[in-house]
């Protein structure tokens, strides 16, 4: 069994950590979508906030979350879903609450998992604690009506 034929995920994760490089197996970049579908939620740090955020041309969907927090996992892959659905028209940035505690201030999250929307640098609309992937498209496509009225 050579290291080069085995297409675990095990092994990609060595090859990774052994070239300092990540390496992901090629079936996992075919989504089946357009180039221009693949829309994908942006980790961001402190640091970043102001740039990718509120400096932002286009609306913008801050999702905060923790590793320990049951609901975020189930929150998670809805997240992903906007990102897919409405990446054209909004950018989707996530931030782990632990270690980004200035963006955790300036957006006054007291709940997790929770989101803020933003527009041409202003909170706009913000929601805290589970959601179903529903009510998150409703809420989401709401936000981008009313800010594109705005």
């Amino acid at each position: 069994m050579g290291v080069g034929g085995n297409h675990t995920p095990i092994n990609f994760f060595i090859q990774a950590v052994l070239t300092a490089r990540v390496v992901f197996p090629p079936r996992s970049l075919d989504t089946g979508l357009p180039n221009s579908r693949r829309f994908l939620v942006i980790v961001i740090q402190d640091s970043d906030f102001e740039t990718e955020v509120l400096s932002a041309e286009q609306p913008v969907l801050a999702y905060f979350w923790a590793t320990w927090c049951g609901p975020c996992r189930l929150v998670s892959p809805s997240i992903e879903a906007i990102a897919q659905t409405y990446g054209d028209r909004l950018k989707v940035v996530k931030l782990e609450v632990e270690v980004n505690p200035n963006a955790v201030k300036t957006c006054k999250v007291e709940g997790l998992p929770a989101l803020r929307f933003f527009k041409d640098q202003q909170m706009i609309a913000s929601h805290e604690g589970a959601i179903t992937k529903e009510n998150l498209l409703k809420w989401v496509e709401q936000e981008l009506e009313d800010s594109k009225n705005s």
